[in-house]
């Protein structure tokens, strides 16, 4: 690259970036050189993250076939808690619980027919040694009687610092014997320290907590 172009590069990103209250979006478009999937990366930046994640870099390499595969292999309809093997040193787990609330008056009034319960799912990915990447997490609360049962709230949530997760939407379903709440989410794998990072190799998946009017509860991962 000459240096007019690296010049001229350069003062086109740091534009992009003064314009975007200092978010900068990669796209192929913008330069050959930015990666845009892990394929792009460089030695040094497959290794770099491997380092961050305390995995062999061939598991970044192949991060994409092997998590498409332990989504695959992973149960649905579940309730509690199990995990697949991405790779060598990566897991994913998936949790399905209810959260118990003191304060729920529901729960504990004994003038009332209905219970509120609150239930959540998380899938997670983590290394061996128990480190964690990336958690993804959908909360449900439904009102049950015995006959019906109502979703009241739903909402996703996240924890990572090496990947930018959306949530993009959520749903409620109707009022009936056996009702869901479902929550999407995004998530791409980040490259760099923010706000002067990448996204790249992105993946989509849906969370659906399914709950009946007499409290029997599982989850899915589409």
């Amino acid at each position: 690259m000459s240096f007019l172009r690296k010049f001229v590069v350069t003062f086109l990103a740091f534009s992009i970036f003064i314009s975007s209250g200092g978010y900068v979006f990669a796209s192929n478009d913008a330069d050959p050189e930015i990666p845009v999937a892990i394929e792009d990366l460089s030695t040094k930046q497959i290794q770099e993250l491997a380092d961050e994640w305390s995995v062999d870099p061939e598991e970044i390499e192949e991060l994409d076939d092997n998590l498409a595969k332990a989504f695959t292999e992973i149960e649905d309809d579940f309730r509690g808690h199990r995990e697949v093997k991405i790779s060598e040193n990566l897991y994913l787990e998936e949790r399905t619980e209810e959260i118990t609330l003191l304060n729920n008056p529901l729960e504990f009034s004994t003038y009332s027919t209905q219970t509120r319960k609150t239930v959540s799912t998380s899938r997670l990915i983590r290394n061996r040694l128990n480190k964690v990447v990336l958690t993804l997490k959908a909360t449900g609360v439904f009102v049950i009687n015995g006959s019906t049962t109502s979703p009241a709230d739903v909402y996703g949530t996240y924890d990572t610092f090496w990947w930018t997760v959306k949530v993009p939407s959520t749903a409620k379903g109707p009022k009936v014997y056996n009702s869901w709440v479902r929550v999407s989410f995004e998530a791409k794998v980040k490259i760099g320290i923010a706000p002067i990072d990448i996204s790249i190799n992105s993946f989509s998946t849906v969370a659906t907590l399914n709950m009946n009017a007499k409290g029997s509860f599982t989850s899915t991962w589409r």
